[in-house]
């Protein structure tokens, strides 16, 4: 894109497959500058540029000036939106091309690097992780990507629910992806599946297992139920902290595998990549706050070590895949 993009004309990626204009969502009357899949007959927007800020009339256009900024502005000269530029001084050519990956990238045209972006919209992702798309923190700058939900259908401003990666613990992040020819969403799982997406929803040191047959909630072994009412309160260990750190003659430590789980909640937790799977049990059987372990690295010659320490909370047991997790419990020898 050279010349400005008016309403009723678009702008297509090389490969016909995205497609970048003016919307109005739902029943709407407000424009919108969005991408959207352009062979798919359901519009979706999967990036809107000025999502908090909705035009009113006809009259707006997007342009690009020589410092390589994007800019919505109607006839009056109205700004709804504009993008920044890593860079300060003026561009020979500036272009905006839509790539087919759907990102929106400025650069200058007579750069002989091709992804030298002085801006890309991939920077700054609303509601929807397309491929190659990146979330979590750049640490040099302080800019975070993080997904958050539409208003509600006809309103894509920033609504109450958002994802990201924090910055505490181990980060890490559920995956979402398109199985066919329709947008899916958390509505199209299972009652139990819904129910254990919910954060915590069995308490600490409980499972919330999706399995068909399986209690929804269940205490990890060697915990007991805290309330019979209340499955928000968790599971507490039969043993006190004194008589599980004590590894004596009437009793031992021990650790038990439970497979297919999701990690823990990981903000209390510690991971060391160059350790095995020996030395993360030895490294946590040394200190009894230490209630679990695992590999770090999940994929089939996973390796280092990842262990959680007092409380596990978020636990949940899938029907196929997840990770191994070893709990700490305690053996009691009776006489």
């Amino acid at each position: 894109m050279v010349q400005p993009l008016h309403e009723g004309n678009t702008l297509v990626s090389n490969d016909g497959t995205l497609e970048m204009g003016f919307f109005s969502p739902g029943s709407s009357s407000n424009h919108y500058l969005g991408i959207w899949y352009k062979n798919i007959s359901f519009k979706t927007a999967v990036w809107v540029a000025n999502r908090s800020n909705p035009i009113k009339d006809n009259t707006t256009n997007l342009r690009i000036n020589n410092e390589g900024i994007l800019q919505l502005v109607n006839k009056n000269g109205t700004i709804f939106w504009s993008s920044n530029s890593t860079t300060t001084d003026n561009l020979l050519n500036p272009v905006a091309q839509l790539l087919d990956s759907g990102n929106l990238v400025i650069r200058d045209e007579n750069d002989q690097d091709s992804e030298n972006y002085v801006w890309q919209s991939f920077d700054y992702p609303c509601d929807t992780l397309l491929p190659g798309m990146k979330l979590g923190w750049d640490l040099k700058t302080g800019l975070e990507q993080r997904l958050t939900a539409w208003r509600n259908w006809d309103n894509p401003s920033p609504g109450n629910l958002s994802w990201g990666i924090s910055l505490e613990g181990t980060r890490h992040g559920y995956m979402w992806s398109i199985g066919s020819h329709e947008w899916m969403d958390f509505s199209s799982h299972s009652p139990r599946e819904r129910e254990c997406d919910l954060y915590n929803q069995c308490g600490p040191n409980a499972i919330c297992s999706v399995i068909s047959g399986n209690e929804t909630c269940r205490c990890l072994k060697g915990f007991k139920q805290k309330s019979l009412q209340d499955w928000s309160q968790g599971c507490s260990s039969w043993f006190d902290e004194k008589l599980r750190c004590n590894n004596s003659s009437n009793g031992g430590l021990t650790f038990y595998k439970v497979g297919g789980m999701k990690y823990p909640d990981t903000r209390s937790s510690w991971v060391n990549e160059s350790m095995n799977l020996s030395e993360c049990s030895d490294k946590c059987m040394e200190n009894c706050s230490c209630m679990s372990y695992t590999n770090s690295d999940i994929s089939e010659d996973g390796g280092g070590c990842l262990m959680w320490f007092g409380d596990l909370n978020d636990i949940k047991e899938f029907s196929d895949g997840g990770a191994d997790l070893y709990i700490r419990t305690m053996i009691v020898k009776i006489s």
